[in-house]
């Protein structure tokens, strides 16, 4: 687990933002506030490249505490757990503004490779910056920085509970196996398998088929799973699209060989630290992740 410590690391900002509206997913945002702050940014958030694939940093919406929070899970800082974006229940078509202003928090995970990248860009946020977005004129201050600390889940724990704060996108893991090109379909039944296919991937990818059925295998879903997700339809590019959020409880088998276990430990903190799914450089797939 040091190498996976080396590698990634979390990082909490408070800004304070001027007033204004959008009907777009604010993780759109939070990418343009950090390109503004440091254009180095922009190649490695938009830049396509198969060698980055997944890409080494991950954002989230703007977020708020949503109350006094306790810290149930891996990380040594209690997270946000309210992320602010226009939503809506249904797949009707509307645009639904949003006003924003006021304090915000969001997170950042990178591979440690970024960390002067990120470092430029958050001295440049403390000394303020002005930016267009949209029709609107916007001041952005970052207020406070914490590095938070992400544990190794204990390797007894029987129980894993998975909230997923902002909507979370997943790819097909089992196209993969097939060998299917090119197939861009999404699921929406969250299962371990699923969830954490692309953590899988960027982690122990020369074993991707064996551990994605070790997963599938050692999780039991509980029987309210379908009670506590839900379908969120969110605004991106003028597009409705649907993601996944609520949380999913899991029971795990304890007959498992040592290694599987260790490989479970690595894939729950890479997914606290760089999120799960697809297009989580946009802020998807935010999650906060409790074993028991």
């Amino acid at each position: 687990m040091e190498e996976e410590e080396e590698l990634y690391s979390l990082h909490l900002i408070r800004v304070h933002v001027s007033r204004f509206i959008t009907t777009d997913y604010t993780g759109k945002f939070v990418k343009a506030m950090l390109i503004q702050a440091n254009p180095e940014l922009e190649e490695i958030f938009e830049k396509k490249l198969k060698e980055a694939n997944p890409k080494p940093i991950r954002i989230t919406p703007l977020l708020r505490y949503s109350k006094k929070e306790k810290n149930n899970g891996l990380t040594s800082t209690p997270l946000p757990t309210l992320a602010i974006y226009p939503k809506s229940n249904t797949n009707v078509e509307e645009k639904i503004p949003l006003e924003i202003g006021g304090e915000y928090y969001f997170l950042v995970g990178i591979n440690n490779s970024l960390k002067p990248q990120l470092s430029r860009a958050l001295i440049n946020l403390s000394s303020g910056l002005i930016m267009k977005y949209g029709d609107f004129e916007v001041k952005v201050k970052m207020r406070e920085y914490q590095l938070v600390e992400v544990n190794d889940p204990p390797s007894n724990f029987s129980t894993l509970k998975i909230k997923f704060i902002s909507p979370a996108l997943f790819r097909d893991p089992f196209s993969y196996i097939a060998k299917v090109e090119n197939d861009k379909l999404k699921r929406f039944l969250p299962i371990p398998p699923v969830i954490f296919s692309v953590n899988v991937y960027e982690l122990l990818r020369v074993r991707y088929g064996k551990t994605i059925i070790r997963l599938g295998y050692a999780f039991r879903e509980t029987p309210d799973i379908l009670r506590n997700i839900r379908i969120i339809w969110y605004n991106y590019d003028n597009k409705l699209l649907p993601g996944v959020i609520g949380y999913a409880k899991f029971i795990r088998r304890q007959k498992l060989r040592r290694e599987v276990i260790e490989d479970f430990k690595k894939i729950l903190k890479h997914a606290q630290i760089m999120g799960v799914g697809t297009s989580r450089g946009t802020g998807f797939g935010y999650t906060i992740i409790e074993t028991e």
